[in-house]
């Protein structure tokens, strides 16, 4: 099995983020947002406005870092030696980098529309403040019981996706 060619990176943190900015910001994105994530790796928040059914609507896409940690030999009070195991700032953020290009180069080249190539970020911000993506929701109708004609919408009230079967 190969390594991850990011894994080892030597571009920086800031340097991967500012272009992953850049690509975004190339492609249409706006109010691109760093939040925190776990073990201060951020997660991404950015809206793009995109065509559905003929109606412009402005869609706010959530994607969660990969966390990718790296092992370091430590010495411990007795003398031993163990693997200490830490994120990997540098890989994190160069391996989400990637991830987006390629799968907005997809959208470039007319394979997917960008609804469909983004459509499990499609994300909504609870009263709460916590957030839902649509690929959590998803997932929780796979391994959940679920109700008949179950909708999740949008901030503005109109339904995005129903769901419509039978209850297991």
């Amino acid at each position: 099995m190969t390594k991850p060619f990011y894994k080892y990176t030597n571009v920086g943190y800031l340097r991967s983020k500012e272009e992953t900015e850049r690509l975004l910001e190339k492609h249409g994105c706006v109010s691109i947002d760093w939040v925190p994530f776990e073990n201060s790796i951020p997660g991404l928040f950015f809206i793009k406005q995109v065509e559905i059914k003929g109606v412009v609507r402005s869609l706010l896409f959530y994607v969660p870092p990969l966390v990718i940690s790296s092992g370091r030999y430590r010495v411990m009070e007795r003398g031993e030696r163990r693997i200490v195991r830490s994120p990997n700032f540098r890989a994190s953020m160069r391996s989400l980098h990637w991830y987006l290009k390629a799968k907005l180069e997809t959208v470039e080249l007319g394979r997917e529309s960008f609804v469909a190539e983004f459509f499990s970020y499609i994300a909504k911000k609870l009263p709460d403040g916590s957030v839902i993506r649509m690929g959590d929701k998803i997932e929780e109708w796979k391994t959940e019981e679920w109700e008949i004609n179950e909708t999740l919408s949008l901030d503005d009230g109109k339904r995005l996706i129903s769901v419509v079967g039978e209850q297991e």
